[in-house]
């Protein structure tokens, strides 16, 4: 049952402080999260933590948006598969933290390659794109919805490179510009659209 699935994983996943650590104390053993390890991945990871860093300082909700998700607040809680050497999930994740901390949402995280079962029930195109967020009932654990990978605009840029035929730019080139993008939009964007995300799926439920 999906449902005894995501409680499972809700009571074996992480808070934001232990996921940073985590990051931390892999990055001291020339390491990073999940089943693949290099020198690019582990260097991606050294990076996101800085992002992770920044926007962790930085980053302020809108009081619109805080506002609406109060007003769900009691109702749902946010299980994020993610992972260190993620840039997507460098932009994002400190985003959900900062909103469910300002809200008093329960939020919690889980590792990609560590969570197979999860992770393959929420797809993009087949791919397990990452960070995903999972909108949880409270109290029955079922699932609402789900916010990700990206922002839609983003997302739109990464969907039209992979179908594009070839020749095209050197994927690298690409994530450099996601994340240029996600620079200038200074975090509006993933606020905005998992608000949406949150309020939608209650609706739904309802």
């Amino acid at each position: 049952m999906k449902t005894q699935l995501y409680k499972q994983g809700w009571e074996e996943a992480m808070d934001y402080a232990e996921y940073r650590g985590l990051i931390d104390d892999l990055l001291l053993a020339n390491k990073t999260t999940g089943d693949k390890q290099s020198q690019s991945l582990v260097s991606f990871t050294q990076l996101n933590v800085q992002r992770m860093s920044r926007i962790d300082k930085t980053f302020q909700p809108t009081p619109g948006v805080l506002k609406r998700i109060k007003s769900v607040a009691d109702q749902v809680s946010l299980l994020t598969l993610t992972d260190g050497w993620c840039g997507d999930a460098a932009q994002i994740v400190p985003v959900v933290e900062a909103l469910t901390k300002a809200t008093s949402i329960a939020s919690r995280y889980l590792l990609r390659d560590e969570n197979p079962a999860i992770m393959d029930q929420h797809l993009t195109q087949g791919g397990r794109s990452i960070p995903m967020v999972l909108i949880l009932d409270k109290q029955s654990f079922h699932l609402l919805g789900c916010f990700g990978p990206r922002p839609s605009e983003p997302q739109e840029k990464a969907m039209t490179y992979k179908y594009m035929k070839a020749p095209k730019q050197p994927y690298s080139e690409l994530t450099k510009e996601l994340q240029l993008w996600y620079a200038r939009d200074k975090q509006q964007a993933i606020q905005n659209e998992l608000t949406e995300a949150l309020l939608h799926s209650l609706q739904l439920e309802r």
